[in-house]
This record gives structure tokens, sequence and C-alpha cells, in this order.
């Protein structure tokens, strides 16, 4: 990894204004570290996520350029409350910006273009606003299974499945998006 935080005991100011390019993971930060945030980095040609944030108190991750990662840019996972806004995101392979076990999670104004799937969200409590999804390979926006969310104010443009998935039991109000050219469905409820 580039930078790599792990333990109950690490604790580190902002992570901010780094260069991380052709490692592993860009920054990583686990099992019950604290950060105060990640912000303004540039991150590249990672094999696996750009910014890694896993069994945590809060993640916020904000205002970074993450591109071309082997799997995803963003990924927060068991944190209890996340915010993730204003990053810009290019060619994640897997998923531009996932979140899974979240209490509670704010993903907002961020930009994405191509990949995979822009934003996947799974077993979370979230608000999805304004961000902007263009030419992934997938879903622009995935809710999965265990979630509850309010979709508003996103754009999503030619995804190669559906622009909005809400599947396997997630609940959702999902409102003044835009959804244009999806190979799938616009809006698929299931």
């Amino acid at each position: 990894s580039g930078v790599y935080v792990h333990g109950a005991g690490a604790v580190v100011g902002p992570i901010c204004q780094n260069t991380v390019r052709g490692s592993g993971a860009g920054i990583w930060v686990h099992d019950g570290a604290r950060a105060g945030g990640v912000g303004e980095n540039v991150i590249a040609d990672c094999a696996d996520a750009g910014v890694l944030m896993a069994s945590v108190a809060s993640a916020e991750v904000r205002n970074n350029v993450v591109s071309r990662m082997g799997v995803a840019g963003i990924f927060c996972g068991s944190v209890a409350q996340v915010s993730v806004a204003g990053n810009t995101l290019s060619d994640c392979a897997d998923t531009a910006i996932a979140v899974n076990a979240a209490t509670t999670a704010t993903v907002r104004g961020n930009d994405i273009r191509g990949g995979g799937t822009g934003l996947w969200i799974c077993h979370s409590e979230v608000v999805l606003d304004r961000n902007t999804v263009t030419d992934c390979g997938w879903w622009g926006i995935g809710l999965a299974a265990g979630t509850r969310g309010e979709v508003t104010g996103n754009t999503i443009e030619g995804a190669g499945e559906d622009g909005i998935s809400c599947c396997g039991g997630a609940v959702a109000s999902i409102t003044a998006n835009t959804v244009c050219r999806s190979s799938g469905m616009g809006i698929e409820v299931q």
C-alpha cells in the first residue's frame, strides 16, 4: 500500500495532498485505526483500491482524484459514519465507489467516468445526492440487500446495464434523477 494505517492504537491527522501510483492499494485505513479524513490526494494505477476504509468508526473521503484501479476507486466497509464527496474517479475496474455495512453514509457530488459500476451500496443507510456517472460498463447506481436509501438528483449517462438498480430487498426513494442511454433499464426495482 502507498499509505497504510492499521490497528486500534493508530491515529493520524488528515491524509492529504499525496500522490500514490502503482501500489497494491493507494490509501488503506482499517481495523480500528483513526484518520482525520482522506482528501486532495491523486491515486492512480493500483492493483486493488484507491482508498480503502474498513472496520473504522468514521470515513471522510473528499476531493481525491482516483484513476485506473484494479478493483474499486473508494471502498468503505463496516464503517459507522461515511462521507464521500467531491471525488473524481475514472476507469475503476469493478466499482468506483462501494459502501458496505455503514450505519449512515452520504455520497454526494462525485464525478465518475468509465469502469465497472459507478456506485454500489449494500447493507447500509445511505443518501446518494448529485453524483454524475458517465459511461460505466455495468450499473450506474446499485442498491442491494439490506440497504435503505435516498437517491436524489443524480445523473447517469451510458450505463452498460441499468441506470439505477434497486434489488435484493433494498428500500429507497428515487427522485429527481436523470438517466439516459442505459443499455438495460433506466430505473429497475426488483
